[in-house]
């Protein structure tokens, strides 16, 4: 009967077992930033802030970046990503909410 191979339970490990010390640091890091850039492609909502009420109900004049925490205007500055981060917005909160 053959001898069996225990597979390695992740990429990181294949990658450690079968790479110099150097070699696998390096491409760690580029699988952490390539999965750090790809989070960015899911859009997430962003918080919101107001500061006065109108029929009752807060109206928000600020949304905050959820990924790196820079706040923007929100009539003015509306992106479909955060200029500083580049997290991808998701503004269904706006059809949701009243005072948007």
């Amino acid at each position: 009967m053959g001898k069996l191979i225990k597979m390695p339970e992740t990429a990181i490990d294949a990658i450690e077992s079968n790479m110099p010390t150097s070699g696998y640091y390096v491409l760690r890091e580029a699988l952490e930033l390539a999965i750090e850039a790809l989070k960015k492609d899911i859009a997430v909502k962003p918080d919101l802030e107001g500061d006065g009420y109108a029929d009752g109900y807060m109206v928000y004049d600020t949304w905050i970046c959820p990924t790196c925490g820079r706040d923007y205007e929100m009539d003015y500055q509306e992106y479909e990503r955060c200029p500083h981060c580049g997290q991808l917005i998701d503004w269904s909160i706006k059809e949701e909410g009243r005072g948007i």
